[in-house]
């Protein structure tokens, strides 16, 4: 018995080196090709907060009407998404900042122990919590959605996705400030050689998943999509 305790000793310590091997061997060069640290991107327009957080309710799905939806009677008129299909937007949903035991919303503690090399996000959590109450979470909540974006592994696009908190604040008179920060870019980095919690102890491909520095691509664009629903509506 003890030999054979020793022979599946030895081969695991073979698996395990082999594995942890390849991976050392097969690392990836990964860079980002967009601003480095990532800029704030923040723009003070027309409206108070009231008309302006209409304003992005109307420029993204909502996951309170997505949840009224799914009540109504078999047969009744569904709303449509605000995107066209294939658009990454129509699988966006808003959220509301209605307090720690109720809300998706993410709370400080949550922002700060996933910050890793987003610095950016910390820079979210000095804002006074008091200027926070109105804030929008614009998440997609499957975490299937992925694109290209900023980053460059190998010299491949490499897929992204994030998610996003809309900042609004008061700017004086009757403008509003907002502020678009990224909450968990992520990178697939490809796939990588290691160990699942689901299978037996032998190497197998994984996806290559790392927490990355925030983009200044998607949350330009985010605002944009605001700023266009303000100038269409006349107040911006």
């Amino acid at each position: 018995m003890r030999k054979s305790f020793r022979i599946f000793g030895a081969v695991a310590l073979m698996v395990v080196g082999t594995a942890a091997g390849i991976y050392a061997s097969g690392d990836k060069r990964i860079e980002k090709r967009g601003p480095t640290p990532a800029p704030p991107v923040a723009a003070t327009v027309d409206g108070t907060i009231d008309q302006v957080e209409l304003a992005i309710h109307e420029t993204f799905n909502d996951w309170a009407d997505l949840v009224a939806d799914l009540k109504l009677p078999a047969g009744s008129p569904r709303r449509k998404s605000r995107f066209p299909y294939g658009s990454r937007w129509e699988h966006f949903f808003l959220f509301r900042n209605e307090g720690p035991q109720v809300s998706v919303f993410p709370g400080d503690d949550q922002i700060r122990l996933t910050a890793g090399t987003n610095l950016s996000i910390l820079k979210y959590l000095e804002i006074a919590p008091a200027l926070r109450s109105r804030d929008l979470y614009l998440n997609e909540p499957s975490f299937e959605e992925w694109w290209e974006s900023e980053y460059v592994v190998d010299g491949q696009q490499a897929k992204f996705r994030s998610a996003f908190l809309i900042h609004l604040e008061p700017a004086g008179g009757a403008g509003t400030r907002l502020e678009i920060f990224e909450y968990q870019p992520t990178l697939w980095a490809g796939e990588r050689l290691g160990f699942s919690a689901h299978a037996l102890p032998v190497p197998v491909w994984l996806h290559d998943i790392r927490f990355v520095d925030a983009t200044t691509r998607e949350r330009e664009e985010v605002l944009r999509l605001i700023q266009a629903t303000l100038a269409k509506r006349g107040t911006n």
